[in-house]
């Protein structure tokens, strides 16, 4: 009796467990349906373009320069300016004797387009140094002159004095106030990143805010 009792029960936890796995599959796939449609939801309402995944050629100026990193991706107008705003990811291994660790990087990504075609040129906070993709365009920083922006940040490109004339006052003083963020600009493609991921698409805005900022600096500059 109690061995008919075992089997019983036995045969009752591995159907419940087969039912939950056969729920919770379907579930976590129509999660992964939703989110992307909520993404595609908000493009239509707001008149931008939803994509999945693109390619870029920007993406080589990001962290691991994975041209298949790019997931949920939309593309508009904000401030006079088309800026797309993606999520990014790219995966690093690492060997313990026989034993590999796989390490997904995680990142949103922001990109406007300006009017005209830049040098290349970038910034980036010392600190985000040891980050792979921090270092662009040259492996030799250049001096501005100011000896407090030149010790917390790295000013690289491929022309120094254009990037001198480009990196002025008004935008070494946004980068010392917080204000605006590391970035990479090549042609008419001004770039930045953050660690994270992009799980609301209201926060569009706001993530764009900082480098539409510096977008209008470096066109005033330049003009």
């Amino acid at each position: 009796m109690v061995e008919a009792f075992r089997i019983g029960l036995i045969v009752f936890v591995a159907v419940v467990l087969t039912a939950g796995f056969g729920v919770l599959l379907p579930l976590r796939a129509r999660t992964r349906r939703a989110t992307g449609q909520t993404f595609n939801l908000w493009a239509v309402r707001h008149g931008w373009r939803f994509a999945h995944s693109p390619h870029e050629s920007w993406t080589a100026r990001l962290p691991g320069h994975d041209p298949e990193g790019l997931g949920v991706t939309l593309t508009g107008e904000l401030g006079g300016h088309q800026v797309t705003v993606a999520d990014y990811c790219f995966t690093t291994n690492a060997w313990t004797g026989e034993i590999v660790s796989s390490t997904t990087h995680r990142y949103v990504v922001v990109a406007v387009l300006l009017e005209r075609p830049y040098p290349p040129v970038a910034v980036v906070d010392v600190a985000a140094l040891s980050q792979p993709g921090s270092a662009l365009f040259s492996d030799s920083p250049i001096t501005t002159g100011h000896r407090e922006f030149d010790y917390r940040f790295r000013l690289t490109a491929v022309d120094s004095n254009y990037a001198r004339l480009l990196v002025g006052p008004q935008v070494i003083d946004a980068h010392l106030a917080g204000v605006i963020p590391r970035w990479s600009l090549a042609g008419h493609e001004l770039l930045t990143y953050q660690t994270g991921q992009l799980d609301d698409p209201d926060e569009i805005p706001d993530l764009a805010a900082p480098l539409l900022h510096l977008a209008t600096l470096i066109e005033r500059r330049a003009h």
